[in-house]
């Protein structure tokens, strides 16, 4: 307290708290936070390796180098006991780099002779020698077990199998009772786990080549050995790993954790979203198509394949001076012009062409909808969809609209489309075409819509209509008594859509 005010200490003078034990990646937000705060700069995460030590810079840019203890290499670095990284701008390490006891016996010349076996330790080995046979040191400084120059004994020879593999000599009574799966009769070896036998060596058995689309498998895939995955430029592993190190195991067979291992490329995955999502628009449209074939075909079959050519032939043949008003004069003109363009297709030798096209346009689209369904949605769903889409959409409402009031002028507007489908499927339609033919074979006046008796009733019914609407009441029997010069009514309308007798008479 100076001149009676009272003085705070200063906010950087304050003590800190010490910090609390958080996760990794509570740690590295704090530590973030921390150096924002402090107007540090930001740093990657600290990395501790029990067999070596972490030295250097952790700022974005600066390196940071584990340097292994004696007897300890950096894994995916050659043998070498020394490893760089430098710290990205994301502030995540690139590769997780550890120290593996250096093998010692990979390299020796004698391989402890033919009756022992290698033993590595830390920063050297030893030899496991069998009963009778004492550990020696050679001239050029390797232990062995007997003399390895001469040869242990007749059936060895001078054959060591290997450092991680011992002679077995044969005995009079049989091979040695330690042959298992790691023994093979034409080789008296028996070899360490990892290794099998091959001719008269011990050799790490062999997990298989890996490949990688964006990066490339480098070091050795036998046991025991490293086998390092690195990714191109703009590739990572694990999201920001750009290199990780294996071994193989000693069954010989990669485990699937490690068969998992791969470079992603994230602007090679945003084409490949970019595509999947093109493709999936054109699996919908095509599924749209299908839907609309099928529509199209089922209400077509309806409105083209049941249209009856006489009744067309009416409607030709009607004068319009036989309508009364303008309105039932214009609707005339348009039904005789979709009737001109519809007869041809349904005549008598077109007609089985017709249906045949169209049941086969049919087939095509109701086939092929569940085959793009099943792109877009599970199986059981493609199933369901396509039933449902095509009962309803496919069926039900084309079928309702092309039988309709104006079945005429949309039947006509699809002669041109109808006319394509023939010819598409001409040499398939063809020859079930000519069969129906010989099948289904048709009378010479199977165009007549009625016979004489039957026309007179009509024009009987006619009659009797007319006589209900206070029409003559001979106006029936004078048609019946000029049928073949035809006659015209006064009143009343035809039962044949507004189509007079002497019409229907014509025709016929």
């Amino acid at each position: 307290q100076q001149h009676g005010r009272v003085q705070f200490p200063l906010a950087q003078e304050v003590a800190e708290v010490p910090p609390r034990l958080l996760s990794a990646e509570e740690d590295i937000e704090d530590r973030e936070k921390k150096q924002t705060t402090t107007g540090r700069k930001p740093q990657c995460p600290e990395l501790a390796e029990r067999n070596g030590d972490w030295k250097g810079s952790r700022e974005v840019g600066g390196e940071y180098t584990l340097v292994c203890y004696k007897g300890y290499a950096v894994m995916g670095r050659n043998g070498s006991n020394t490893a760089t990284l430098t710290c990205p701008q994301n502030l995540k390490w690139t590769a997780e780099l550890k120290c593996r006891d250096m093998d010692d016996c990979a390299d020796l010349k004698h391989n402890c002779g033919p009756k022992g076996v290698c033993k590595d330790k830390l920063n050297g080995y030893t030899c496991n020698c069998n009963q009778g046979f004492e550990l020696e040191t050679l001239d050029d400084g390797e232990r062995v077990c007997g003399n390895a120059t001469q040869g242990a004994n007749d059936s060895c020879g001078s054959s060591t199998c290997g450092a991680y593999g011992e002679c077995i000599e044969f005995k009079s009574h049989g091979p040695d009772e330690r042959a298992g799966e790691h023994y093979s009769p034409s080789a008296p070896c028996s070899c360490e786990n990892g290794f099998v036998v091959n001719g008269s060596t011990c050799e790490r058995k062999d997990c298989g080549l890996l490949e990688d689309e964006f990066g490339k498998w480098t070091g050795s895939p036998l046991y025991n050995l490293e086998f390092t995955l690195r990714c191109r430029e703009g590739s990572f592993i694990d999201k920001y790993l750009t290199e990780v190190t294996i071994s193989c195991g000693p069954t010989g067979v990669w485990s699937e954790k490690q068969r998992r291992h791969r470079c992603v490329s994230p602007a090679h995955e945003e084409e490949e979203r970019r595509e999947r999502t093109w493709e999936a628009w054109v699996y919908f449209v095509c599924v749209l198509i299908c839907i609309c074939s099928a529509a199209m075909a089922a209400g077509l079959t309806l409105g083209l394949a049941t249209v009856d050519p006489f009744g067309l032939k009416v409607i030709i043949h009607t004068r319009p001076e036989q309508n009364s008003s303008k309105k039932e004069k214009e609707k005339l003109k348009a039904n005789q012009n979709a009737a001109e363009k519809i007869l041809p297709l349904v005549e008598k030798d077109n007609r089985h062409r017709l249906l045949v096209t169209l049941m086969l346009f049919n087939t095509v689209a109701n086939e092929a909808l569940p085959i793009f369904l099943e792109e877009l949605v599970p199986d059981f769903a493609a199933v369901l969809i396509s039933v449902t889409v095509v009962l309803i959409c496919g069926e039900i409402l084309p079928s309702a609209i092309f039988t309709g009031p104006s079945q005429l002028s949309i039947g006509a507007s699809f002669v041109p489309f109808v006319n394509t489908l023939q010819w598409t499927f001409h040499f398939i339609s063809k020859p079930i075409v000519m069969l129906l033919g010989c099948i289904l074979e048709e009378d010479a006046d199977s165009n007549m819509k009625y016979s004489r008796a039957e026309l007179r009733a009509l024009l009987d019914f006619h009659g009797h209509d007319g006589n209900a609407a206070g029409s003559d009441k001979s106006n029936g029997g004078s048609c019946r008594e000029e049928l073949s010069s035809g006659c015209e009514t006064s009143g009343g309308s035809s039962p044949l859509n507004g189509i007079n007798a002497n019409a229907a008479a014509n025709a016929s």
